[in-house]
């Protein structure tokens, strides 16, 4: 992991120690600021500083402390350190002039129990009710928009594992964190590369005794093997985008690209992805941006495909029925009603 020294940042200094700050875009000319509400703020070349030289000059230092080359035949360039994520795009494919994007990946949840109550996020009811899915081992894929939360979402709710239940986390980017939030916790890191991908690391975590796997986004055929870790009776969570809980089956069926075996991975989708989680964003009178868990179905899989909405717009469906199968696994964990705090909660969090 790269250490990137404060001064090397020059004009995007201010920004990136700004705590409000998350997200730091440059597109050649004009800087966007992305707030923790979510909101967005145009800063004028003739205010941020940022000259095309500076540009220049900042991708060659991260080339150079990465060790990748950066030049028309290779236009892109990532770097982390332990807060950031850095991509830059060279002006030979970006045209409109180099682009620099730095994201925030702080080890730390920005989701608090206390917050997600007080400004809406989720309501205690359908709070107890993920909680318990927790305690459940029920397998989870939370589905949104790009920038919705979905990640931020399943490193809140990962706090409420047991710290004796091992968990391994995956990702391209690490942004989970999973193991310095939680030191105390039995947890492995995984980062995948070139020669490690999604596919591989996913087959060789069920070598290593997980609990849980968590895949932080899935976007192809490494669903495949993550539907088959559900089905050796690991539990996990993942993310995924999609506009409705109820497409999120589909979704992942379209990642296989086989249409032989379409209708045979759908029904396993039912049979291994218990639950379905939408977190969206709505925009507010003052001009801010409110993300809040909006939809909640369940799956199941008997003699047909069965999904169950129970929460929309944030407030659970009084008629909904929870299928059966998983009500079975409620049973199981000797959970009564699932919309009722089902007890004590192993939770530590770093500030």
């Amino acid at each position: 992991m790269l250490e990137l020294k404060p001064q090397m940042f020059g004009p995007f200094r201010c920004y990136v120690e700004d705590d409000n700050v998350t997200d730091v875009d440059y597109n050649g000319q004009d800087l966007w600021l992305t707030y923790k509400d979510n909101t967005r703020r145009k800063i004028l070349p003739s205010s941020h500083g940022i000259t095309e030289l500076f540009a220049r000059q900042f991708a060659q230092r991260l080339s150079n402390l990465t060790g990748r080359e950066f030049n028309p035949m290779h236009p892109s360039l990532e770097g982390e350190t332990r807060q950031l994520r850095v991509s830059i795009m060279h002006e030979a494919v970006s045209v409109s002039g180099i682009s620099i994007c730095i994201r925030k990946t702080p080890p730390k949840v920005r989701i608090t129990q206390e917050h997600a109550l007080e400004s809406g996020y989720v309501s205690e009811e359908v709070l107890h009710f993920l909680k318990n899915c927790i305690r459940a081992h029920m397998n989870i894929v939370v589905a949104g928009e790009p920038r919705a939360g979905k990640t931020e979402f399943c490193k809140f709710l990962s706090m409420y594992i047991p710290l004796a239940e091992r968990v391994i986390t995956i990702e391209d980017v690490l942004e989970w964190r999973y193991k310095e939030l939680r030191p105390a916790a039995d947890a492995l890191q995984w980062k995948v590369r070139e020669n490690f991908s999604y596919e591989d690391a996913i087959v060789a975590a069920l070598k290593q005794n997980p609990k849980w796997i968590m895949v932080a986004e899935t976007r192809g055929v490494e669903v495949r093997h993550l539907i088959q870790s559900f089905s050796t009776g690991v539990h996990g969570m993942t993310t995924i985008h999609a506009e409705d809980v109820s497409r999120i089956p589909q979704r992942m069926v379209n990642m296989i690209d086989d249409s032989m075996m379409e209708q045979r991975f759908l029904n396993n989708i039912y049979d291994f992805v218990d639950v379905g989680v939408l977190i969206s964003m709505k925009r507010e009178p003052d001009g801010s941006m409110r993300r809040y868990v909006d939809q909640i179905g369940m799956f199941d899989h008997a003699e047909k495909n069965i999904f169950a909405l129970l929460v929309s717009d944030g407030q659970r469906i009084e008629e909904s029925v929870i299928p059966l199968q998983l009500q079975r696994k409620l049973e199981r964990a000797a959970i009564k009603d699932i919309w009722q705090d089902g007890g004590a909660y192993e939770r530590t969090q770093m500030a």
